[in-house]
């Protein structure tokens, strides 16, 4: 179906209209919108996702245990448009990935980016000398991360995680363990009703 409307013109606004309607109310409808409007490939979504992309972020907000922030929920709008500009893959799609790579202030935003442009360019070592050229030194790391293919098997997955975790000792997650109880914490006293 995607393939199909490629070329009906009218197909981009309609969709830009569903993601206005429902990006407050249903996120997931909103991600789903976008990864639609980035799989039709046209030119003319673009500068409409470049604008999403560069939205300012809101302040963090309080939230419940387990709830998203309104500035979470942008992020992730933000991280499936860039995806969806680095779909097009090409010159000026690849410098607004650029930009984002090099300006955006979220950090999921732009490893988004950096992976959507690596993906769109076939994970060539051409594509990411030409992102490694561009990536603030904090990001370079995602630049390396290893991508499993079906052609893939495991041995050579695996090689490339442990090339992946020499280049970046820092990415390396911590062993798993208790943390450790201090003495002056004492025991922990069972919960006292509260109905009484």
């Amino acid at each position: 179906m995607i393939f199909a409307a490629r070329e009906d013109r009218g197909v981009v606004d309609r969709l830009f209209e569903r993601l206005d309607r429902y990006r407050q109310a249903d996120v997931g409808m909103s991600l789903l919108t976008l990864s639609v409007i980035g799989e039709l490939r046209r030119g003319d979504a673009l500068g409409r996702l470049e604008r999403l992309v560069w939205e300012d972020l809101p302040e963090t907000d309080e939230v419940g245990h387990g709830d998203l922030s309104r500035r979470d929920l942008l992020e992730m709008l933000q991280a499936k448009a860039a995806e969806g500009i680095a779909y097009l893959a090409t010159d000026e799609a690849d410098e607004i990935i650029f930009r984002v790579t090099q300006h955006h202030s979220s950090t999921a935003v732009r490893s988004a980016a950096v992976d959507a442009f690596l993906f769109n360019h076939n994970d060539s070592d051409e594509a990411r000398a030409r992102l490694e050229e561009v990536l603030l030194p904090k990001d370079a790391a995602f630049a390396g991360r290893v991508r499993q293919t079906r052609s893939m098997d495991r041995d050579e997955f695996n090689a490339g995680l442990r090339r992946f975790y020499a280049m970046h000792p820092e990415e390396v997650a911590p062993e798993p363990g208790r943390p450790p109880v201090r003495r002056e914490d004492g025991p922990t006293a069972p919960p006292k009703r509260q109905d009484r």
